[in-house]
């Protein structure tokens, strides 16, 4: 097995020293050695040395003022590092190649990014944070590693973060269920594809405030890049009134509560087409949070599943005031995620929401492990279980936002021969909303719940005829799911049938109808079988029909 070599060992050293503004002797020995495993107990050492011997000189201004050591936290971090990946298992992954070992030059220098990555890889629950024997797999560095030297912006910032999520949850590792892809997206696939989402203006404004564990709740997801993306797009188009205040979620009220029609073939758009029960609307759940960038996870209850997403306005429904929300299904005290019971979870996410304490707890717990056995490691922990003080520990929900989807309309070009009307001009309707169109302008839903919803949706237009002869009606719509219908009725006249096809939530006319028509103003009722619902039109077209 390849062991380090002094050069790098001593760069390493060298850039740890540079990051923590100073250097110290025995440290810098245990790195020239290119022991990892020595190396681990130099660092145990020189931090037990550190940490005064009687835990009765253990005070909090002691403590608090070793941690905002650079070198003492540097220290502490490597310690933390190499004992989750193991000694052994970090030579092997240096001994892979130089692009690896120069990666651990960096990540063992980078203070900050050893610690929101190991902030970032703690397990949730108390119960083995406490035990602490949790460990990290070496594929998450090496999928890092990939990430790092393929894009320099991964080395900073939100973007640091999201290589970070990547390596720990790669796209596949998320929930499984419906839709998912056969064979899941590449790592580095999957990071390219939500930083160009987010440099696009594509995510929601929350994507940008999320946490390393958060960030993993969203890169793992088990839907093709394609999916995210047509996901996106359907709800923009077909149900842009969920994207304010970011409840897409709601979007799985369409998924149709039945025993699918057609077979899912490994993609989302077949999920909403076809509809489902708790198990593929949990999956479309899941996938439409991450595909705008949400943090989302299966929830299991008795006898049922559904999901929970971290919601940027806590005040709206399910669960009024909290930030994760358990959606299509019961509270959180018949629930269960992440391996733990619903109510440990919101403790958890409470904690983990305010970061100064969290990061607080976790450090005390480090330096605990390091100190091994006898008093200290007691005391540091009941240290490290107060309430943390200043700036850093205000941790809290992002504020809310609200998301803006009205924007001014380009006005419609007149086409020869064509009746246009825009879809909420109507003169009555039932069963019907009115959107603001993602695109500009207005566009009109039949609502599930709306008003008359239960009898057949009606609206009515009025329709001025210029000219009397044959046209050809169309419908400028958007439906997701599968035997979608309208009929058609003028002047008082028997309903004709017009099939929708499954536009998959996107704009397209429908086949067009043929209607004769006399010179003046027609009533024209367009109505929906009751069962249907999923319907979004943007405007209506006559075409007069060519005389032969």
């Amino acid at each position: 097995m390849k062991t380090l070599s002094c050069s790098l060992l001593f760069a390493t050293m060298m850039a740890a020293s540079l990051h923590a503004g100073r250097s110290d002797p025995v440290l810098t020995e245990g790195m020239k050695s290119g022991d990892m495993a020595g190396y681990l107990r130099k660092l145990t050492v020189w931090l037990n040395a550190k940490v005064p011997a009687n835990p009765a000189h253990l005070t909090e201004k002691r403590v608090e003022g070793l941690f905002e050591d650079r070198i003492f936290a540097s220290t502490l971090a490597q310690r933390q590092l190499i004992s989750k990946f193991g000694p052994a298992n970090l030579t092997a992954f240096m001994g892979e190649g130089e692009q690896n070992e120069r990666f651990l030059v960096w990540l063992l220098g980078h203070t900050e990014a050893l610690e929101r990555f190991l902030e970032g890889a703690t397990p949730i629950g108390r119960a083995q944070r406490e035990a602490d024997n949790w460990t990290i797999g070496v594929p998450a560095l090496q999928i890092w590693s990939r990430i790092f030297h393929a894009d320099s912006d991964s080395r900073d910032g939100l973007y640091l973060r999201l290589a970070m999520a990547t390596g720990l949850n790669p796209p596949g590792t998320g929930n499984q269920g419906a839709g998912q892809a056969r064979t899941p997206e590449t790592p580095l696939a999957r990071y390219r594809y939500y930083k160009a989402a987010h440099q696009n203006g594509e995510l929601f404004p929350s994507f940008d405030n999320l946490s390393v564990w958060e960030y993993r709740q969203i890169v793992s997801s088990n839907a093709s890049n394609a999916d995210l993306a047509w996901g996106r797009e359907a709800i923009n188009t077909w149900r842009p009134d969920l994207r304010v205040n970011e409840l897409v979620v709601n979007s799985t009220s369409e998924v149709w509560r039945r025993n699918s029609p057609i077979p899912f073939e490994d993609t989302f758009k077949n999920v909403l087409a076809g509809g489902g029960k708790c198990g593929p609307r949990s999956s479309w759940s899941i996938f439409i949070c991450q595909a705008f960038g949400l943090p989302a996870v299966g929830v299991r209850q008795p006898g049922h599943v559904c999901a929970t997403y971290k919601s940027a306005h806590p005040r709206v429904q399910p669960q009024p005031g909290n930030v994760w929300k358990v959606v299509y299904g019961r509270g959180w005290h018949v629930s269960r995620t992440c391996g733990v019971s619903g109510e440990e979870f919101m403790e958890e996410m409470a904690l983990r929401g305010n970061k100064g304490k969290f990061f607080r707890t976790e450090r005390h717990r480090w330096l605990a492990a390091a100190l091994g056995s006898g008093d200290r490691p007691a005391a540091i922990m009941k240290l490290g279980e107060k309430n943390p003080t200043g700036a850093e520990a205000r941790g809290g929900n992002i504020p809310e936002k609200p998301v803006i989807v009205s924007r001014a309309e380009d006005p419609m070009e007149d086409k020869p021969g064509v009746i246009h009307l825009e879809a909420e001009n109507y003169v009555k309707a039932t069963g019907i909303a009115v959107h603001d169109c993602f695109t500009g302008g207005k566009q009109i839903y039949n609502a599930k719940y709306a008003e008359g919803w239960g009898s057949s949706p009606r609206i009515e237009y009025k329709v001025e005829v210029p000219t009397a002869g044959t046209y050809q009606f169309i419908l400028h719509a958007a439906v997701a799911n599968v035997d979608q219908s309208v009929s058609v009725a003028v002047d008082g006249g028997a309903p004709l049938p017009l099939p929708i096809p499954n536009t998959r939530g996107l704009w397209k006319n429908t086949p067009p109808l043929e209607l004769v028509l006399r010179k003046g103003l027609h009533p024209l009722v367009i109505t929906r079988p009751p069962a249907q619902r999923g319907l979004a039109v943007r405007y209506l077209e006559l075409k007069k029909k060519a005389q032969k």
